[in-house]
């Protein structure tokens, strides 16, 4: 599908918001939060996504929703499960090696398979 005009870039994710500019942002998930999100926004959101040239996606939620969404628009992503029962002082030091790992490569792409999930 060939989209024209000021969708084909598509939307910038709710919340969207830089944590080091023009290396690492956050968001709410593409398509919303909500079990029952707009699957037309979480579409064009992943576009902009792309239009930016975002090289990856690392989903915070405990549960695997939107990955394969990425897949459909060929978009790298990470799956690191942070649940509202984990503890941070466990979980957060393997999401900061991860990300400090990530951003410290020059070209930009991961040694990790193209879909990875840590548990």
């Amino acid at each position: 599908m060939t989209m024209k005009g000021k969708w084909a870039r598509g939307i910038p994710p709710r919340f969207f918001a830089w944590i080091i500019k023009g290396q690492l942002a956050v968001s709410e998930r593409p398509g919303g939060y909500a079990r029952n999100h707009r699957q037309v926004r979480r579409k064009e959101e992943i576009l902009w996504l792309k239009s930016e040239e975002f090289t990856r996606v690392v989903s915070l939620l405990g549960s695997p929703h939107n990955l394969h969404a990425y897949d459909e628009l060929d978009v790298v992503w990470a799956h690191l499960p942070f649940g509202a029962h984990d503890d941070p002082t466990v979980v957060l030091p393997e999401l900061y090696g991860r990300l400090r790992e990530w951003l410290g490569r020059a070209s930009g792409s991961w040694s990790t398979p193209r879909k990875s999930t840590i548990a």
